[in-house]
């Protein structure tokens, strides 16, 4: 399941590296869209990239759960009231929420319909805020984010 999951994985990055290649003009194109799964120790490499001069708005729909004993799966923002504790990934963020990081900066969902704009320069990669690695044990579900690069302002 593991392999089958890392595949995916591996598929979805691919896709996304596709969709957002640059165009003959050196533009890149619009829209890449993939999965992040709850359950990954590791950061999710997109395969995009945020060029000079750009910046990328990443959105995310869908649910999952990241701890056994919530009633109900959350969306991107994670569990709201429930702030992480200094053991997580990201203390201070909600917990469960989707997080981003570009470089040595991480940013955080804090809720689900938020739209993240973001101006760093460099590779996404995507997680959940949970506590590495015991807490991603018993995680499930997966976030559908979309990633829109766009001249910056």
């Amino acid at each position: 399941y593991r392999l089958i999951m890392k595949l995916k994985i591996i598929l979805a990055g691919l896709i996304a590296c596709a969709a957002l290649a640059y165009s003959q003009t050196g533009a890149p194109s619009n829209v890449a869209q993939f999965e992040v799964v709850a359950d990954s120790t590791l950061w999710q490499n997109s395969k995009v990239e945020i060029p000079a001069g750009y910046v990328a708005d990443v959105a995310a729909k869908g649910t999952w759960k990241l701890n056994p004993i919530w009633k109900k799966e959350y969306g991107a923002g994670g569990k709201p009231g429930l702030k992480a504790a200094r053991d997580f990934v990201k203390p201070g963020a909600n917990e469960g929420a989707l997080l981003v990081s570009v470089g040595d900066q991480i940013f955080a969902f804090e809720s689900d319909s938020q739209i993240l704009t973001i101006s760093a320069i460099g590779a996404l990669h995507f997680i959940a805020n949970d506590v590495p690695p015991r807490g991603f044990a018993d995680n499930g579900g997966r976030l559908q984010v979309s990633v829109r690069l766009r001249k910056a302002p």
